[in-house]
């Protein structure tokens, strides 16, 4: 034994309980990112129709029109475009593709066609009365963002769970 020298390493038994401990770990955060990543998607969705609705507003200014923003909850789009019957340049309107796990909600909107008018933008900047007061924004998964418009009117906020409970 005088010519062996130890040499200080790890046992294979050591080595098991270290992986069984980083598997533990990976599988109680996988749940936690999921949820996250779910909640980035929810709020992602209701920051777009805000900006939605802001274009709505700026165009119905720049152009002196009626506009709405419309949701095709079927085709899981969401746009831009002059009221009906209003003569605003095409070329401004816009549609965008939502994610396909998410869907709008709402109780008081407008039918016109195959979309559901949401907000109508006066020409003066403000939001008509006949814009809803509330849309959530839901996931398959059942998850929901609510957005609502702000106390003085003029727009729209996402409400966090705690907030909503506050207002009602």
């Amino acid at each position: 034994m005088t010519g062996r020298r130890f040499i200080p390493a790890f046992t294979l038994v050591e080595l098991i309980i270290v992986m069984g401990l980083l598997a533990l770990v990976a599988m109680l955060a996988v749940p936690v990112l999921s949820g996250s990543s779910r909640q980035r998607t929810l709020n992602d969705e209701a920051a777009r129709f805000i900006a939605m609705v802001e274009y709505c507003r700026d165009e119905a200014v720049s152009q002196g029109v009626q506009m709405t923003v419309w949701i095709d909850p079927n085709g899981r789009s969401l746009g831009v475009e002059p009221k009906t019957g209003y003569d605003g340049a095409d070329d401004r309107s816009r549609e965008y593709q939502t994610h396909p796990d998410v869907t709008f909600q709402t109780d008081k909107i407008k039918k016109s066609g195959r979309t559901l008018i949401a907000v109508e933008c006066t020409p003066d900047g403000s939001l008509s009365t006949s814009s809803v007061e509330t849309i959530r924004v839901v996931d398959r998964r059942g998850s929901a963002v609510d957005i609502t418009r702000t106390l003085d009117g003029w727009g729209y906020e996402i409400i966090k769970e705690q907030d909503a409970r506050r207002r009602r």
